[in-house]
C-alpha cells in the first residue's frame, strides 16, 4: 500500500479541499449552492479509502467538511491554519495529533465535539494489514475566528474567551460526550445519497442543527481542556488504546492488564489515560464494541441477537439501550436484517 502525505492551508474558500481532492479522490463533482457558494461532492479513489466527503461554504464566515471514508492506504495530512480560523469538530471516529514540544499530542476522537484554535492540525490515518483502516467520520465547521468570537460573547465569560482565542495558546477545549440528537443528526445525514440534488441544503441543515446543540451545550456546561502527555508514557498508553480497540470481541482485559503493559502503576495509568482520552479505557471499550456493533448491523449479514452474542453481551435488552444512548437510533433502526426484537 502506498503510503500518502498532503499539506494544506485550510481557508474557508474550496481552494485547499480542491487540491486535497485531487490527491485523494477518484471523482470529484464541483457546482454551486443557490447562494452562490461552492459545493464540491468527493468520491474515494478505491486503492486510497471507501466513501465520500462533501465540502460546503456557508456563507463569507463558515464552511463545513462532512466525511465518512474508510481509509486503505496510510494518509497523513497536515493542516496548516493562520491564526485567522478556528474549528468547531463533530467527530463520531477519527485520529488527529496536535504538535507539542517535545512530542505530538495524540487525540482519539469518538463522539465528541472539540473546538480547536491550532495552527497546525496533523490527521494520521493509518492503514493496518488484514484489516480496514481507519475511519474518518463526521462533519467539521471551519470558521473565521472573528465570527465565532462574536458568537462566543454572548455565551462565554472573557476569561474563558481569552483562553480560547489567544492565538499563542493555541487552545484545544473539548466536550468529550456528543449528545444522542447530534450523533442522531449526523446518522440520518448518513442514510441521504451524496448524488441527491439536495444533499446540500441537508447539509446545510444538519450544520446548523448541530450548532445549535453546541451553543446549547455552551450554556449549560463548562468546556474542558486537554492535558499534555509526552515520550514514553504518551507511546504506552496510545498503545494500550490500540489494545484495546483490537480485542473488543474479547472481555474487557482489566486495569491491571492494561497498566501492566503501559509498565505503569494502577492509579497513574488511569489518571494519564483519562488525560489523553478523556474517558476511563472501561468506556473505551464499551465505545469501540458498539462502533463496531453499528458496522456489523449495517453490513446486513447479522442480526441484534447475533451481534449480541458475538460481543458477549448476555442482555439484548441492555445491548440495545446502550447502543441508543449512543446512536440515538435503536439496533433494530439500523440492522438490516433483523426482523425479530432483541432477545426475542
Amino acid at each position: 500500500m502506498e503510503e500518502l502525505i498532503f499539506s494544506c492551508k485550510i481557508g474557508i474558500t474550496p481552494c485547499w479541499i480542491e487540491a486535497l481532492s485531487m490527491a485523494l479522490m477518484e471523482r470529484t463533482q464541483m457546482g454551486y449552492t443557490a447562494s452562490g457558494y461552492r459545493i464540491i461532492k468527493c468520491w474515494a479513489h478505491p486503492s486510497v479509502a471507501e466513501g465520500v466527503s462533501c465540502y460546503l461554504q456557508l456563507n463569507e464566515n463558515m464552511a463545513v467538511h462532512y466525511s465518512n471514508l474508510q481509509y486503505h492506504s496510510p494518509v497523513h495530512l497536515n493542516m496548516l491554519n493562520d491564526d485567522g480560523y478556528c474549528l468547531l469538530h463533530f467527530s463520531q471516529q477519527e485520529n488527529l495529533y496536535l504538535p507539542s514540544s517535545p512530542a505530538l499530542l495524540p487525540l482519539s476522537l469518538t463522539d465528541t465535539v472539540t473546538l480547536m484554535n491550532c495552527t497546525q492540525i496533523q490527521s494520521t490515518y493509518p492503514a493496518k494489514h488484514g484489516k480496514s483502516g481507519t475511519r474518518q467520520h463526521g462533519i467539521c465547521l471551519i470558521m473565521k475566528k472573528k465570527s465565532a468570537l462574536k458568537m462566543g460573547v454572548r455565551l462565554l465569560n472573557k476569561a474563558t474567551l481569552y483562553q480560547l482565542f489567544n492565538p499563542p495558546l493555541h487552545a484545544i477545549f473539548m466536550q468529550y460526550k456528543m449528545d444522542p440528537r447530534a450523533c442522531k443528526i449526523i446518522h440520518e445525514l448518513d442514510q441521504i445519497n451524496i448524488r441527491h440534488a439536495a444533499f446540500g441544503l441537508h447539509l446545510t441543515a444538519a450544520t446548523y442543527s448541530l450548532l445549535a446543540g453546541f451553543q446549547d451545550m455552551l450554556t449549560n456546561q463548562p468546556l474542558l481542556t486537554t492535558h499534555k502527555v509526552y515520550g514514553a508514557d504518551e507511546h504506552a498508553i496510545y498503545s494500550t488504546a490500540a489494545y484495546i480497540t483490537d480485542n473488543i470481541e474479547t472481555e474487557f482485559p482489566g486495569l491491571e492488564e492494561l497498566a501492566m503493559k503501559a509498565n505503569m502503576s494502577v492509579s497513574k495509568y488511569k489518571l494519564l489515560f483519562g488525560k489523553i482520552y478523556g474517558i476511563a479505557p472501561k468506556q473505551l471499550f464499551i465505545e469501540k464494541q458498539l462502533e463496531h456493533a453499528k458496522k456489523l448491523l449495517e453490513s446486513g449479514k447479522y442480526k441484534v441477537v447475533e451481534v449480541c452474542q458475538q460481543l458477549g453481551y448476555s442482555n439484548p435488552g441492555f445491548f440495545s439501550r446502550q447502543f441508543r444512548k449512543k446512536f440515538g437510533i435503536s439496533p433494530r433502526g439500523v440492522s438490516c436484517c433483523d426482523n425479530e426484537k432483541p432477545g426475542s
